[in-house]
């Protein structure tokens, strides 16, 4: 399974996450907000 992420700064209250298939390869697509902490957005990078 693919993971495909999107860091933030934005707020975390519109962190999203959906699981698809498509051609036959499964993927998880999300975001992450950091609530405007860079330390945690370079964390996660």
């Amino acid at each position: 399974m693919r993971r495909i992420v999107s860091v933030s700064l934005g707020s975390s209250k519109r962190d999203h996450r959906v699981s698809l298939n498509i051609l036959g390869q499964d993927f998880v697509v999300e975001r992450i907000g950091t609530d405007g902490n860079m330390a945690r957005a370079i964390e996660l990078l």
